[in-house]
């Protein structure tokens, strides 16, 4: 039919990718920002770790730099996924409770909701796998091209384990280096109902109950750092490399689940607090500001006199409490700011995140997480000869690669994303209109699902409503 070709019209995926969202009620802006800074900082914390890989002439002033506090900004990089992890799970909790309030049944069809989060992130993924088997290892060539092109040999023997997203336990350490990601988030989403549905009936009671997951998730974390003796911070760095670290505690949905958790629980807060005022008084906002601050700056600098040559190495009880706590104390920190900006107390904080400008990005966050690091690993594995390694340099190298990669990211989310999303949206429409009885009724009924529920948003898709 002409609506779904339309879904792949260029010029109208264009208009709704730069399309600006009027304030809502279920709109939450600041959002966007926090999208755009936290996937900019992880492509920005790839870039050095490429770079630092590749042979530089001052090498030594590479040790310098690892020993400086800015540095602590990318080598504590890894938290920014769980921003992504807690967002998920916080649009995931409003817009379910949201639509099960809605009901009159309270019943979630959770086979749709499965079948919306396969459509929205595998058709991408599944062309970034098959771009990275074929055409990607032959797209140059050069001393370092087999060694930052290694990823093209692991798809051949992985690529089912990331389409059905299980690679961060089938296939740990033989895949895409960033597609755990996904495999977590889809992980997590699967499991979903299982909490949703309690959270809805029994609010206090699951409340309790998944703060008691949490507790146990923190223990189980703690202990296999402990029993294992893992090394959670290396002044030396692994710089992404294959180790026992990133298989236990990395890669694995129970030790990632922290943060999502929480996010499920602020979700059930914003939704519960929706059209609710609270006074706050100055003291108060500004004790709970700097607590923020406190806690990113402590999940950001903790290992920082770990780096020091003459420091000894951090202890497996050290890491544990520094990994565990920070994977609390960083999602806390974000959910404050959210709050703060959506209840009107950002500040100025509020309307750099909520700037318009951001919404475009957001919409290419997914796209941008999925093809930023073949971009990375193509133009590092081309370099023929030494570089020299400094923060202008690796600036200049981030604003190449990310330009490029926001490029591809738009051609994907136009071809791609933007046309299977509607064509979902298209099928999901036509079943709903078929299964409506014609005959009126004198008390319509809302319908056990709605697009908010089969649409739930995502931490780094082009949601960022808490209905789409």
């Amino acid at each position: 039919s002409q609506k779904l070709l339309a879904a792949f019209s260029l010029r109208q995926n264009l208009r709704q990718l730069m399309k600006i969202s009027k304030p809502s009620i279920h709109l939450i802006p600041c959002l966007h920002g926090i999208r755009c800074l936290t996937i900019i900082w992880i492509i920005w914390g790839h870039d050095y770790m490429f770079l630092l890989l590749a042979p530089n002439v001052n090498s030594y002033e590479v040790i310098a730099w690892a020993q400086t506090p800015f540095s602590m900004i990318l080598q504590s990089g890894t938290i920014a996924v769980d921003t992504f992890f807690l967002l998920s799970g916080m649009l995931l909790a409003m817009s379910t409770l949201r639509e099960l309030d809605r009901s009159r049944a309270g019943r979630l069809h959770v086979p749709l909701m499965y079948l919306h989060r396969i459509v929205r992130l595998t058709p991408v993924l599944a062309i970034a796998v098959l771009f990275l088997m074929t055409l990607f290892p032959r797209l140059d060539s050069g001393p370092l091209w087999q060694q930052f092109t290694s990823s093209s040999q692991l798809c051949y023997e992985t690529w089912w384990a990331t389409l059905l997203y299980v690679q961060n336990y089938a296939a740990a350490g033989r895949m895409a280096s960033h597609a755990w990601y996904l495999a977590v988030d889809m992980q997590l989403f699967l499991l979903s109902p299982l909490l949703l549905w309690p959270l809805y009936r029994w609010r206090r009671r699951a409340v309790a109950g998944i703060v008691l997951l949490i507790a146990l998730l923190f223990g189980c974390v703690f202990s296999i750092i402990m029993l294992n003796k893992l090394a959670v911070f290396n002044r030396k760095g692994n710089l992404g490399a294959d180790s026992l670290e990133m298989r236990m505690i990395y890669y694995t949905t129970h030790a990632r689940a922290m943060p999502w958790l929480i996010g499920l629980l602020f979700g059930c807060f914003l939704h519960g607090e929706q059209g609710r005022r609270h006074r706050l008084s100055t003291w108060l906002m500004l004790l709970l500001w700097l607590l923020a601050l406190l806690f990113i700056a402590t999940a950001i600098w903790s290992v920082y006199p770990y780096t020091r040559p003459d420091a000894a190495e951090i202890t497996p009880l050290a890491g544990a409490f520094y990994l565990c706590c920070s994977r609390i104390a960083w999602p806390l920190a974000i959910c404050w700011l959210i709050w703060a900006c959506q209840s009107g107390r950002g500040g100025m904080v509020n309307t750099l995140l909520s700037w318009s400008f951001w919404q475009p990005i957001s919409k290419l966050s997914y796209c941008l997480y999925i093809w930023h690091l073949l971009i990375e690993m193509a133009n590092t594995g081309r370099i023929k000869s030494s570089l020299h390694f400094s923060n202008y340099d690796a600036i200049l190298h981030f604003w190449s690669d990310f330009g490029i990669t926001l490029l591809v990211s738009l051609l994907m989310y136009l071809c791609v994303e933007a046309p299977f999303v509607q064509v979902e949206l298209h099928f999901i429409r036509t079943l709903r209109s078929r299964a409506t009885p014609t005959a009126p009724k004198p008390h319509p009924v809302r319908p056990t699902v709605s697009l908010a529920v089969i649409a739930a948003p995502t931490s780094i898709s082009q949601q960022n409503l808490v209905e789409a």
